[in-house]
C-alpha cells in the first residue's frame, strides 16, 4: 500500500499490476496523457483533489459533468465518454464513479484506476438506510461495489479497513 499525498488519507490497493503490466507510470515521450472522468461534480473536493495531482503529472482530458440531477448528470457523461474520448496512456475514474468504471472498461484497454472513496453498499444500506443489508437491492448494491474494483487495475480507497472490503488485495 502506498500514501498518495499528506493532503489526503487514501491507499492504493494494487492487484493485477506490476511494474511490468504497469505502462501508466511514464509514456515514451516522458509524460502522461491521463482521461479522468467522475460522477460528481469536479468541483467535489475529492475529485478537485486527484485532478490537481494528475494536473502536476501529465496533460489531463477531463469528462465531467456538474448537472444536478444523477440520471442526467451520467447520461451526459456517457455522451461526452463516447464522443470526446481521445488518445490516453491511463483512465481514472474519479468518485463517485461505480458505473463509469465499466464504461471506462468497454471503451478502454488501458490501465484503470478507480477512486473507490465511498461505497454504494455502505452508503444506501448503513448510511441512509433505505434498503436492508441482505434485500435485493443491499446484495446488488455489494455486488456493484465489488465488481467495479475487481475491473480496475488499481482501487484507491480512503482507510485501510475499505481494502478488504473493495475486493483488491493490498
Amino acid at each position: 500500500m502506498v500514501r498518495l499525498t499528506n493532503d489526503e488519507t487514501a491507499y492504493l490497493a494494487v492487484k493485477k499490476c506490476s511494474l511490468r503490466t504497469a505502462p501508466f507510470i511514464q509514456n515514451s515521450a516522458g509524460s502522461m496523457n491521463v482521461l479522468f472522468v467522475c460522477g460528481r461534480e469536479p468541483e467535489y473536493i475529492r475529485n478537485e483533489i486527484i485532478l490537481k495531482a494528475l494536473r502536476q503529472q501529465g496533460h489531463v482530458i477531463e469528462i465531467t459533468d456538474s448537472h444536478r440531477s444523477y440520471l442526467l448528470r451520467h447520461l451526459r457523461l456517457v455522451w461526452k465518454f463516447i464522443t470526446r474520448y481521445r488518445r490516453h496512456d491511463v483512465v481514472v475514474v474519479g468518485f463517485y464513479g461505480y458505473l463509469l468504471v465499466f464504461l471506462a472498461r468497454l471503451f478502454s484497454r488501458r490501465p484503470l484506476i478507480f477512486d473507490a472513496y465511498l461505497s454504494t453498499y455502505n452508503t444506501l444500506c448503513f448510511d441512509r438506510r433505505r434498503f436492508a443489508p441482505n434485500s435485493i437491492v443491499g446484495r446488488t448494491a455489494v455486488w456493484l461495489d465489488m465488481l467495479a474494483c475487481q475491473v480496475a487495475d488499481v482501487v484507491i480507497v480512503a482507510t485501510r479497513a475499505r481494502v478488504g472490503f473493495s475486493g483488491a488485495s493490498p
